[in-house]
């Protein structure tokens, strides 16, 4: 059953099943629909339904909601009546239809009986086009008005005659709303006829209206009413119901007025509902693999909204919707997953009707999901977009979404929608960038992101945007604002999306702007992704060809130190530079920390505009005694930079070099946090014991690999050496040398201080490496 609801509209379904609830809008109201901010933030009761334990949580959500519908086969199907605590809403109506199939029997059978006509209309009138059914009763708490002052020619029903003519003006009402609705979207758009709903008691071939009270603040729905056992064609029976009187409906602000003119109130939900029933003509029946023929609810919501802006465009019903988008734009419109736009959506069907083909984009989504139960939904808007237009479905969306900028005091007769006045503007604040001049952020499916950039007095009077973390292959598009100062109006560009792939987009002369505004449109219409806005908003600092260093410290201590190469591709802006931080993160297990972690910053666009070298120098001495400190290899060190969007250091592939100077290189693509790491799995395990030693007593040099034993005096004379005699050994064996100290001249060492020198096979490279160590001989 698809519902309107005051102020909101409620949703479509299929299969035969009801479709209640959606997000309610909250408006300054009488307290009699206060109720409808109880019902907005409640939790469904099909956000129970897990599909990892399908069948035991279906029974769950079956037990929830079968009171209701229970209680509405003991009193003929009238919601007024139905005491259950819990009242469906629009998303468990959704989890019905999804998973009816695998709905228990008895279920499926009370929901049937609550959707049938209700026995009390015991009047029935047929429309003045012959095209409807109206049923309706003047007794009872469904009771319409039975004031008679007019009616409809019954030869010509646009014709109202006065005087009393045996039916209610209440019902003349809804027959002219109803051949109205008929005529516009059968006779004049050529829609699909809806099939009518027939039984025992109503078996004429013309289309059912119920007119019964509904809750406080609902318009109307329509309910699918037949449940074919073997469908093969598209299409069920369905039959509508409209509130019987519209007492209290008045909110000004929204220009809701229908408490005086209630045939507004009439017209706008017979438009609304009408178009609901040519979507159920189209629709196949929903198994628990399809989510109500691929069309999202907003897709069915929002068309049926435009036949209300079509059909009567003085009445300004759809209006109450935009607030929602208007509060926060970068909501999903077209996507499954997200049915909170369901009604605003109405905002981007007007623009499509306008923009994207009229009354056409719509039929040839509903014809091409009726040609097959399988039908893609975004491949079917995607190609009639581009058959249209020329363009994309995202790039339609984004300029839709840009020009929804211009509302409320910022309208322009140029852009959005004619009643764009008559709208909230959405806002905006001024964005920060990063350290590397970019902004990052997260963009829902079918939605957009705003980047806002506010110009300074430092800026030049260009700036570079480089668009990341967008491929050229999957579906983005974008546009820019450019906010001039008063008195001159604002200016949109749309961004090829050639020059997006590419990722360049210059914006020039801004002296005299306030503000650019970048809106990035993604088409992915269930993933949300990421979109990387980088931003040089100063003069070129490096030519194209030209290579530039960056180094810390920039002067003295030239035996540590780091330094950044760039080898300009295209002119760069903006500089860059190195500084020593704290180490924000330990390093990983196993891995050993050496020296000083280094905060590299350079414009994030110089990752597509340049080669970028990062090298972590240091003296020959000065890595020998680190390597004797850390126990590591200088050839099994590697740098590592710090993630920030997942707060986990990644290591890179690192060169390492030795001469005179040990340094360690890689390329870089991204600013941050990098560290030069030991790895403590390969770190070298040369044991000198006991030391200090006594003259004249022995000591033990221990390790893999070892080659020789040298000792030295302060003075630099060779005092020991132990080559000879070790034998060839292989770079596994552990060698264990044990012996008293003695000199050349076999005496034993004076007390003192020398030096021990053991060479060893390097692991890594198999070269020759020496590890050093002071030992002191005690008398």
């Amino acid at each position: 059953m698809t519902q309107r609801k005051f102020p909101n509209k409620l949703s479509f379904c299929s299969l035969g099943l009801i479709l209640i609830g959606g997000m309610l809008i909250f408006l300054a109201l009488p307290e009699n629909f206060a109720a409808k901010t109880l019902r907005r933030d409640r939790v469904s009761a099909a956000s129970r339904i897990n599909r990892s334990t399908l069948f035991a949580s279906l029974k769950s959500f079956e037990d929830i909601v079968r009171p209701y519908f229970e209680a509405r086969t003991k009193t003929n199907g009238a919601i007024k009546n139905a005491s259950a605590a819990y009242s469906p809403d629009q998303n468990d109506y959704f989890a019905i239809a999804r998973y009816w199939k695998m709905l228990s029997p008895q279920f499926r059978r009370i929901y049937a009986q609550a959707a049938q006509i209700p026995s009390n209309l015991d009047k029935v009138y047929e429309s003045p086009s012959g095209n409807f059914d109206i049923c309706y009763t003047l007794s009872g708490t469904d009771a319409i008005d039975s004031t008679d002052t007019m009616g409809y020619d019954p030869n010509n029903w646009r014709n109202q005659t006065h005087g009393p003519n045996g039916v209610p003006d209440y019902v003349d009402m809804v027959a002219f709303a109803l051949d109205s609705a008929w005529s516009m979207e059968i006779n004049r758009f050529d829609c699909v006829k809806p099939i009518v709903y027939t039984d025992g008691s109503h078996p004429s071939a013309r289309y059912k209206v119920i007119i019964i009270q509904l809750n406080s603040d609902e318009y109307g729905f329509t309910v699918p009413a037949d449940f074919p056992q073997n469908q093969n064609r598209p299409g069920f029976a369905s039959y509508i119901k409209i509130r019987n009187n519209w007492s209290g409906w008045s909110d000004t602000a929204n220009y809701i007025d229908y408490n005086i003119h209630p045939e507004k109130g009439i017209r706008v939900t017979c438009a609304h509902e009408f178009f609901h029933t040519i979507q159920f003509s189209e629709a196949w029946s929903v198994d628990a693999t399809s989510h109500l023929d691929d069309m999202p609810t907003s897709f069915l919501e929002g068309s049926a909204v435009l036949m209300e802006r079509l059909a009567w465009d003085w009445i300004l019903d759809y209006i109450q919707y935009a607030a929602q988008y208007f509060a926060d734009p970068t909501i999903s419109l077209f996507n499954r997953n997200d049915e909170d736009a369901a009604y605003s959506n109405s905002l981007l069907a007007i623009f499509v009707y306008n923009h994207i083909g009229g009354i056409g984009f719509y039929k040839s989504v509903l014809n091409a999901n009726a040609l097959s139960p399988t039908a893609d939904f975004y491949r079917s808007i995607d190609s009639i977009a581009r058959a249209v237009t020329g363009a994309s479905w995202e790039a339609n969306l984004n300029r839709f979404q840009a020009e929804s900028f211009f509302s409320g005091a910022r309208a322009n007769p140029v852009y959005f929608e004619e009643n764009a006045p008559l709208f909230p503007a959405w806002g905006y604040m001024a964005d920060a960038p990063d350290a590397s001049n970019a902004i990052r952020k997260t963009v829902a499916p079918d939605a957009m992101q705003v980047f806002t950039i506010a110009h300074s007095a430092i800026m030049s009077d260009t700036i570079i945007i480089r668009a990341l973390d967008i491929a050229p292959s999957a579906r983005w598009a974008a546009s820019y604002i450019l906010r001039f100062r008063a008195p001159r109006r604002d200016t949109l560009v749309s961004i090829a999306p050639v020059q997006l792939a590419s990722g360049t987009i210059p914006i020039v002369n801004l002296h005299d702007k306030d503000t650019v505004l970048v809106m990035v449109t993604s088409g992915d219409p269930v993933l949300a992704r990421t979109a990387t806005l980088a931003i040089d908003a100063c003069a070129v600092t490096q030519l194209a060809g030209q290579d530039g260093a960056y180094t810390y410290p920039a002067h003295g201590m030239p035996y540590s130190r780091a330094a950044l190469a760039v080898h300009a591709n295209n002119n760069l802006r903006c500089s860059a530079a190195i500084d020593s931080i704290k180490l924000p993160l330990p390093p990983p297990p196993q891995f050993v920390f050496m020296g000083r972690a280094l905060n590299v910053q350079f414009p994030l666009s110089w990752s597509a505009d340049a080669a970028l070298s990062l090298s972590i120098i240091r003296d020959s001495s000065d890595a020998i005694v680190q390597e004797a400190i850390s126990g590591c290899l200088s050839s099994a060190m590697a740098v590592w930079w710090l993630n920030d969007s997942t707060g986990a250091w990644e290591q890179k592939a690192t060169t390492f070099s030795r001469g005179g100077l040990y340094r360690w290189s890689l390329p870089v693509s991204k600013p941050g946090v990098y560290a030069l790491f030991g790895d403590a799995a390969n770190a070298l395990d040369i044991r000198v014991y006991p030391n200090p030693i006594r003259q004249g007593g022995r000591i033990c040099f221990q390790g893999k690999g070892i080659l020789e034993i040298l000792i030295y005096s302060l003075n630099g004379t060779l005092v020991l050496s132990e080559r000879n005699g070790l034998g060839p050994l292989p770079q596994t064996d552990l060698y264990h040398f044990s012996g008293t100290l003695v000199n050349q001249t076999n005496k034993n060492l004076a007390p003192g201080t020398y030096f021990a020198v053991v060479g060893y096979t390097d692991p890594i490279t198999r070269g020759a490496r020496y590890f050093k160590q002071k030992i002191m001989v005690l008398p």
